[in-house]
């Protein structure tokens, strides 16, 4: 079950790590604007969190989606999956920024 309940926090903070990441398309966010520039997406991010916690440590939960409570190593590695798809992220737009912008603008002139 601890299995379990890695997998549902790994995935939704993926998807907060992605959302961060997602706000600029096609240039970084590795910068103040870039990660805190939205206050409706750290809410939305905040409010996430509290529901994984939830998800994670209501004993109700529990008895409803067969999870457990994960230790704080289980959320080091939850935490470094979602920091993984971030830089991942970040790599794609570099790269498409480095090595494909150009031929896509040389190729409109």
């Amino acid at each position: 079950m601890t299995a379990r309940t890695l997998a549902v926090n790994a995935v939704v903070f993926s998807e907060m790590f992605h959302l961060i990441n997602s706000r600029r398309i096609d240039s970084s966010v590795l910068n103040r604007d870039g990660l805190l520039g939205s206050p409706h997406c750290l809410v939305a991010i905040l409010f996430c969190i509290l529901l994984q916690m939830v998800f994670t440590y209501v004993p109700l939960m529990h008895t409803v989606f067969s999870s457990v409570a994960l230790t704080w190593v289980d959320w080091l590695k939850v935490l470094c999956v979602g920091v993984m798809v971030f830089f991942i992220a970040e790599l794609e737009k570099w790269i498409t920024r480095r090595f494909f912008r150009r031929t896509h603008v040389a190729k409109m002139r």
